[in-house]
């Protein structure tokens, strides 16, 4: 049995009323007609409430039914797909995308897609919340992992992102700021750092061809500069952990992009 704060299920005010066919027609219209490479947000719907949903409107028979195929479902219920170690904070703002709170508090590591919950387009989701309630909405961010290829990042990293201007390697480690100065930016293991750069420099308006990422390994307090013969290596590639530590540097001199910053520095944000 788990334990701890569970998010509160959102209440809807006004629940749109819908027939059987109308419901099945609509969430098979808008499944049908989804672009997986294209689609951006995916929501979870817990599996035995999914399930309860089909045989109510007969979701796998084709054409209209006369009559419902079980009872209807009742407000969905995702809140044991999440940890239940939640903060009261964490709790009260769990009705929303699900990155504006810590991923690593979001869904539980051995939930399973197909057994406990199942992914549906944010237009299906929309849908269901007005006819049934409940929740809380969870969310989850397809990744690009290519041109003509995308992948659902259940788990993705937080990476704490620091952005550095500096005109020598000296003036780098000698002023590191505190992790209260960093930018959460969430990102899959699987992606290449030429595009987690192209991500994190999103964050800050930089060009990314013009900006340098270091890691900081916090157990030795080195900078290691990530250079452009392995930016296509992945994230996974490097064991980059959850909380780990990265610099951007925009129009990093030239001294700075030939070393390997292996000096330490006065403070290091360190991973959680």
């Amino acid at each position: 049995k788990m334990e701890g704060r569970r998010p509160p299920v959102k209440k809807a005010r006004h629940l749109v009323e819908r027939s059987i066919n109308e419901e099945k027609q609509e969430v098979k219209t808008i499944i049908d007609s989804v672009k997986p490479n294209h689609e951006t947000f995916f929501f979870l719907v817990e599996k035995n409430w999914w399930n309860q949903w089909k045989q109510y409107v007969q979701y796998d028979n084709p054409g209209t039914t006369s009559c419902a195929g079980g009872f209807r479902p009742g407000a969905i219920q995702n809140q044991n797909l999440l940890e239940p170690q939640m903060s009261k904070e964490e709790s009260d703002s769990m009705d929303v995308d699900s990155y504006s709170v810590p991923v690593k508090s979001q869904i539980r590591r051995e939930a399973v897609e197909d057994q406990d919950f199942v992914l549906v387009p944010k237009a299906v989701w929309e849908k269901f919340s007005n006819w049934y309630g409940g929740g809380p909405s969870i969310s989850r961010k397809s990744v690009s992992m290519g041109i003509h290829a995308r992948k659902i990042e259940l788990w993705p990293v937080t990476l704490n992102v620091f952005m550095k201007r500096m005109c020598s390697p000296t003036q780098f480690a000698a002023d590191v700021p505190t992790t209260k100065e960093s930018s959460e930016v969430p990102l899959s293991l699987d992606m290449t750092f030429r595009d987690a750069r192209r991500a994190i420099c999103s964050q800050f308006s930089m060009p990314p061809h013009r900006s340098a990422l270091y890691l900081l390994n916090d157990i030795e307090s080195i900078l290691y500069l990530v250079r452009e013969d392995a930016m296509g290596m992945t994230l996974r590639d490097c064991s980059v952990k959850d909380g780990q530590v990265v610099y951007v540097v925009p129009n990093p001199p030239e001294s700075l992009l030939q070393i390997e910053l292996n000096s330490k520095p006065k403070a290091t944000g360190t991973t959680s």
